[in-house]
């Protein structure tokens, strides 16, 4: 009963934001979409099954999977998907659902371990992401200025740097080590400090199943990671079919600068994090990076251009978000 209570939370938070994001604008931009709307909808499903085999690759390290399945494993994947676009502070909503689901399966240990690690993939898969971005903005966005170059450079070390410190945490155990540092907060550090104390050994034994992925699985790791990344480049599709229709960016650059759109866009709203459905922080990531791209368009000319866009993405989104939610009230007995 809680559970189905909580998704009518969910569907309500849903509900809310197609509000906020204008439903008469979005009729208009759906009807503009027509058979196009199915084509972004469908390389987002293809997105969803390599991310849900990522999944499946950790997954497999742990005893009993095979009771659990793909399927099954997809639907945890996209529901918790669907729950993070819906939650203010994305990983705290799909991530503990994801858990819920799989311990039924493989145990709690074994499922926090591999919630967190799938979730340590999907972000590091960000990073190689972002550094990828950079290198292509390099040579599509002419006449790059001084303070352009420098955010470059400075977006790709971060990266850099993030990757060796999560590598560092895969073998020597990040939970531990993140839980000790909220300790230190001021404020909530001493009831932190108390749970930890009491709870010492279970968070030993999820770094313990971290560790088992790169440690003694480094195929599986490698595999996971590659699949996870190659999801995010299929999903750069979508915007390339969006800009075909809007006939806007020559056919030999339509891929790499869709790629910077997604890039760049899901940069600034990772930087905003906070925000559900990442609204208002996409629009201004396309326009600006629609702006150096196309330097002879003006800014007037390349709004709507990014409305377009982004609300066209925003449609697919609430029907996944949709099919998400359902999935995970639907549940394998």
């Amino acid at each position: 009963m809680k559970k189905y209570l909580l998704f009518i939370v969910f569907f309500a938070l849903l509900i809310g934001m197609i509000y906020a994001a204008d439903p008469q604008m979005l009729w208009q931009n759906l009807l503009q979409m027509r058979w196009m709307l199915l084509v972004c909808v469908g390389i987002w499903g293809v997105g969803y099954l390599l991310n849900a085999l990522s999944f499946a690759s950790i997954l497999g390290i742990y005893p009993k999977t095979r009771s659990l399945g793909y399927l099954e494993t997809l639907r945890v994947t996209i529901a918790g998907y669907a729950i993070n676009y819906v939650t203010p502070l994305g990983l705290l909503g799909g991530e503990p659902y994801r858990v819920w689901e799989l311990r039924r399966y493989i145990g709690l240990k074994a499922a926090t371990s591999s919630v967190f690690l799938y979730a340590m993939m999907h972000v590091c898969s960000h990073f190689l992401f972002w550094i990828i971005g950079c290198l292509l903005a390099v040579f599509l966005m002419p006449n790059i200025s001084w303070v352009l170059g420098v955010a470059l450079v400075g977006v790709s070390l971060i990266s850099v740097l993030l990757i060796i410190l999560f590598f560092r945490g895969y073998r020597r155990g990040l939970v531990t080590v993140l839980v000790h540092r909220l300790t230190r907060m001021p404020g909530v550090g001493q009831r932190i400090g108390k749970w930890q104390s009491v709870h010492a050994r279970q968070l030993s034994d999820v770094d313990s199943g971290i560790s088992l992925l790169l440690l003694q699985h480094p195929g599986r790791f490698w595999f996971s990671l590659c699949v996870e990344l190659l999801s995010r480049m299929v999903n750069v599709a979508e915007i390339a079919v969006l800009f075909m229709q809007l006939d806007l960016v020559p056919e030999g650059t339509l891929y790499g600068a869709s790629y910077l759109v997604v890039a760049f866009s899901s940069l600034f709203a990772n930087l905003l994090f906070f925000s559900p459905l990442q609204m208002g922080t996409r629009e201004g990531g396309i326009l600006l990076v629609l702006l150096k791209l196309l330097p002879t368009f003006s800014y007037a000319a390349l709004l709507p251009v990014a409305l377009s866009i982004s609300l066209a993405t925003r449609i697919r989104e609430f029907v996944w978000i949709a099919i998400g939610l359902l999935l995970g009230i639907i549940r394998k007995q």
